[in-house]
């Protein structure tokens, strides 16, 4: 009996020991997918942070990661999965009510967005990104005037200025990080309507991700801003007066070439 008992405790400590080496690992993981995502690699992110939730499914930040990884995959429906598993565990996790109302309004689904980031600045009013969001999505739906007080809401908790906002979009999109870069820019944005080059570089991140009719846009707003810019969209011809010179002078040649030898 003595027998039996030593074995059951030493079983129970083996047991929690291998649940705490779980624990540390899914850490470390968690850690090694956010380290991916800023490395925009996203794929190689999702792969970490899907070992992190197998080995500890209790591990919310795990099942957050997961979510951001699949946004940037594009992979919307899955990212709200991971998102409601994070939140599941923990309802206070205010950033995944900002996470799942980005995907929720990727997929049109502009009402459930609006609940997420209003949940998002109710837990934390001065949470930014949240409110900037919320602007985005109800200008988006043509609600302007409160998406111009979620935008002040969100410059005013911001302390990062138009030209910071511009670097860190810059950083991104070298990195090949579009998405992220677009969500800078927009930022830069926000904080300068006169800035040409963030207009311009929002354009060549949306191009890169093949949104082409909307970089198209954001070219053309550059170029209205600052008419040196260009929109590498445009395949430019030579100067048609240039062209016409060049042919009345190869004429011309034809011409005097043929009277010379009559």
């Amino acid at each position: 009996m003595k027998y039996f008992s030593l074995v059951l405790i030493l079983f129970i400590l083996a047991s929690s020991g291998l649940g705490i080496y779980a624990d540390k690992a899914a850490i470390n993981l968690d850690t090694d997918g956010n380290n991916l995502v800023s490395a925009g690699k996203y794929q190689e992110a999702l792969d970490a942070y899907t070992k992190s939730a197998e080995l500890d499914p209790t591990y919310a930040q795990a099942w957050n990661g997961k979510g951001i990884s699949l946004f940037y995959l594009r992979r919307y429906e899955e990212a709200l999965e991971a998102y409601d598993k994070a939140l599941a565990l923990d309802t206070q996790f205010i950033s995944v009510y900002n996470n799942k109302g980005r995907s929720l309004s990727e997929l049109g689904r502009n009402e459930d967005a609006l609940k997420a980031f209003d949940k998002a600045v109710e837990l934390n009013p001065k949470f930014s990104e949240a409110w900037f969001n919320k602007g985005s999505l109800l200008e988006k739906m043509g609600q302007n005037e409160s998406a111009q007080e979620a935008f002040n809401r969100a410059s005013e908790n911001d302390s990062l200025t138009s030209k910071q906002w511009s670097v860190k979009g810059l950083t991104y999109y070298e990195n090949g990080m579009y998405q992220a870069a677009i969500d800078a820019l927009d930022r830069a944005i926000l904080k300068d309507p006169s800035d040409a080059s963030a207009w311009h570089a929002k354009g060549d991140a949306l191009k890169a991700l093949g949104e082409t009719g909307e970089a198209g846009q954001m070219y053309e707003k550059a170029i209205s801003l600052n008419p040196q810019l260009s929109n590498p969209l445009i395949k430019h011809t030579p100067f048609p007066i240039f062209g016409l010179i060049m042919g009345l002078l190869l004429v011309f040649s034809v011409s005097a070439t043929r009277m010379k030898f009559r």
